[in-house]
């Protein structure tokens, strides 16, 4: 019986030993797909959702004031021209 115990305890080791690794293993091809991506999405020119949302209400806002139906001093727009 002892030696069977010992057996099945040296398999549980040995198995949990193979989770541990694994776990690593998906970590670490997890971060290697993440920094891929990144890169790829870079190169494309493609961007975050959210600064997409924000330039979407820019430009949104820009044709309203275009279309006349925000009432905003040409002056005003003037000067924001300038300070980009």
């Amino acid at each position: 019986m002892k030696a069977r115990d010992r057996i099945f305890s040296d398999i549980s080791g040995v198995l949990g030993g193979l989770m541990h690794s694994a776990d690593g293993f998906k970590k670490e091809i997890s971060s290697s797909l993440e920094v891929k991506l990144t890169k790829f999405c870079d190169k494309m020119g493609y961007v975050p959702r959210d600064e997409f949302d924000i330039l979407v209400k820019r430009i949104e806002k820009l044709e309203e004031m275009l279309a006349g139906t925000e009432k905003t001093p040409k002056k005003k727009l003037l000067s924001r021209k300038k300070a980009k």
